[in-house]
């Protein structure tokens, strides 16, 4: 079976030490494809260095919301050189008002600058949101271009969140907090698989601590860092809580994937 992580960040310094390794056995476990995610310039080269070096890597660049107060004059020219230089998407981009100091109209801004160069270039993007699902979703209602494809990633809004996100065409993905909530499990039950992904946001989103799971790699640092490894875990739990085969669930995300993907060239 072959598994997809739609959401991580393998440039991570966490990864340093034993990155080669965690890709090959990634491939080992049938992990085809990961979605590296960036979060300000500062790390750009180095997703961009994992797509050249290694199979299966999908590249994303992009400004994190915690990081588009201080950028530099250049930033926008910058990255509209990267995304335009090959196959890649466009991430990890959003909204946040969980964390304390961030200006709310700098994020927007920085947001809509890229949700509009994905919209113009056809790529996808990878949407951050915390404590935001309102703004987000008035920011959207807003936006006057042809919607990219885009993926909420480790969702954690409501029901009513997941029907307005579904109706501009979104994909929510789930991470390791599904686990942790019966709220998410219940919005997760009722979205349609043909909109969902999953991911392991490595190395953020540890598996909860205590429970019990078959396969489950050790979080670094105790229940401080998550593996890419985990991602079948996630597979499983969420088979499980949808009534699927996991063969099944697999061939059902794999062809949400490539739909995503269709008409970016590789």
């Amino acid at each position: 079976m072959d598994y997809y992580d739609s959401h991580l960040h393998l440039q991570d310094p966490a990864f340093t030490a034993t990155l080669q390794e965690l890709i090959a056995e990634s491939r080992t476990l049938g992990i085809i494809q990961q979605w590296v995610n960036s979060t300000s310039p500062s790390d750009w080269c180095a997703v961009s260095d994992l797509y050249s070096a290694y199979k299966g890597i999908v590249p994303f660049f992009g400004v994190h919301p915690w990081f588009s107060q201080n950028l530099s004059d250049s930033w926008y020219d910058e990255l509209c050189r990267y995304v335009k230089s090959g196959f890649c998407g466009i991430g990890e981009i959003g909204l946040d008002r969980w964390k304390d100091g961030l200006d709310c109209n700098i994020q927007e801004e920085v947001f809509l600058r890229q949700f509009k160069l994905a919209s113009e270039l056809r790529r996808p993007v990878s949407i951050h949101c915390l404590k935001a699902w309102d703004w987000l979703e008035k920011v959207l209602a807003r936006f006057k271009g042809a919607f990219p494809p885009f993926i909420v990633h480790s969702f954690g809004g409501s029901y009513q969140d997941m029907l307005k996100l579904l109706d501009y065409g979104g994909y929510l993905s789930f991470s390791a907090s599904l686990i942790r909530s019966k709220r998410l499990q219940e919005v997760c039950c009722r979205l349609p698989l043909e909109r969902l992904l999953l991911e392991t946001d490595a190395p953020d989103m540890p598996l909860p601590v205590g429970v019990d799971f078959s396969g489950a790699v050790e979080n670094y640092g105790g229940d401080k860092i998550n593996s890419p490894l985990n991602l079948l875990c996630i597979y499983r739990f969420v088979a499980d809580l949808r009534g699927i085969d996991m063969a099944e669930l697999c061939g059902i995300l794999a062809d949400n994937c490539k739909i995503i993907w269709k008409g970016v060239d590789a």
